[in-house]
């Protein structure tokens, strides 16, 4: 098995991918691709950011660590575990349309909102992909 199947099996079960958005500041609104996933051993989540950059934290009081990416990690993160995600599929392909701005460089806030908005209502309905074998 490779490592990509291996590591998106791992993050189809325990993780998520997400747009988070604050309110507020001098900006206004800022959108954020995140992916983030845990493990109670943390020896593969130091593979994963050594692979993918983010950030490993933890453990937290239950013993589990998590791995966080964001911006372009998390991009390139899902474009690598794409092919092999099953359960998470649609949101990972709906996320992989989040384009990742760059400091002082203007992005189409309404396409962030409509995937901001997208995300939401898939983690909440827990869509899985349908089979294809």
């Amino acid at each position: 098995m490779c490592v990509e199947a291996y590591i998106a099996g791992l993050f189809d079960g325990e993780g998520c991918v997400t747009v988070t958005r604050r309110i507020g500041g001098t900006r206004g609104v800022a959108y954020q691709l995140v992916v983030v996933f845990g493990m109670n051993d943390r020896e593969g989540l130091d593979v994963v950011c050594s692979r993918f950059g983010g950030n490993v934290l933890g453990p937290n009081p239950k013993g589990t660590y998590t791995w966080a990416a964001s911006g372009v990690n998390a991009l390139a993160f899902l474009k690598v575990v794409r092919p092999h995600v099953r359960v998470k599929r649609q949101q990972v392909d709906v996320a992989l349309g989040f384009t990742v701005g760059q400091r002082g460089r203007l992005v189409d806030l309404e396409e962030r909102e409509s995937i901001w908005r997208v995300l939401k209502a898939l983690r909440a309905k827990a869509i899985l992909a349908p089979c294809t074998s």
